[in-house]
């Protein structure tokens, strides 16, 4: 009985010696533009928000928020027809101040440009894709595989 108390109480001990403070370098690394787009033949307003992203590290996350860019020429382009979008600093997002009706559809490829002085040109495309209707479907009890 003693043994196995000896024997508990050296492996106790072993565990807790075996703790060492890691000291890990996480890379610095510099903001990067954050560029958020939705666009839907559905949505009467195209609006890009632009920010820059921030390291989670070392930062009271009460306190946080992201920069918002401000500064950047902002494109929206299909085969027909570009839109330019401005600043508005009341919803800190870019907004086309002309006519967009109609602008998106279906189908379409578009194709979004960001030019920043400090990050140069940023562009992404995409297709908005043709509307397919989903019909409900049934499957009848007796094709339903057992659950047993």
């Amino acid at each position: 009985m003693i043994r196995y108390i000896y024997i508990a109480i050296i492996i106790i001990w072993s565990l807790s010696t075996c703790t060492k403070e890691a000291d890990i370098k996480i890379p610095e690394s510099g903001p990067k533009p954050v560029i958020t787009c939705f666009i839907s033949p559905d949505q009467p307003q195209l609006s890009v928000r632009i920010t820059l992203s921030v390291g989670r590290f070392g930062i009271d996350s009460t306190q946080f928020k992201k920069p918002i860019v401000n500064d950047a020429q902002v494109r929206i382009q299909s085969e027909q027809r570009s839109i330019e979008l401005n600043f508005d600093p009341t919803q800190s997002i870019y907004t086309a101040s002309d006519d967009t009706v109609g602008f998106i559809r279906s189908g379409r490829t578009y194709t979004l440009t960001v030019i920043t002085s400090t990050f140069g040109i940023i562009t992404a495309t995409t297709q908005d894709r043709k509307s397919t209707r989903l019909n409900s479907s049934h499957i009848p009890l007796s094709r339903m595989p057992s659950s047993a």
